[in-house]
């Protein structure tokens, strides 16, 4: 892809996110009424969607994991994890208990 599309799309971004800052907070009433509005419309007409991206999601991690993709290792050949699997799962449990 070209430079100049890559900064064209951070560019277009970059103003669509500043119109909707200033929307906020110079017109905090009208923002909320339409950003529940489309909050509202979304998670009533497209609720099953969500669903099933969901669960497509979690079918194809679960596939990775415990199929034949799921031995590949990240690293060199001879390279071996810092920590454990339970030392992974822990981890979030002992941030959350320093906080």
């Amino acid at each position: 892809m070209e430079k100049k599309k890559e900064n064209m799309v951070f560019y277009i971004s970059l103003v669509l996110i500043a119109i909707m800052a200033i929307w906020l907070v110079a017109l905090n009433d009208s923002f909320t009424i339409v950003s529940n509005g489309a909050f509202l419309f979304l998670t009533t007409d497209f609720g099953w969607l969500y669903m099933i991206a969901m669960i497509v999601l979690l079918v194809f991690v679960v596939y990775i994991a415990f199929g034949k993709y799921g031995k590949i290792r990240l690293g060199s050949d001879d390279s071996r994890p810092e920590y454990r699997n339970l030392t992974w799962f822990g981890l979030p449990i002992l941030n959350s208990l320093r906080e």
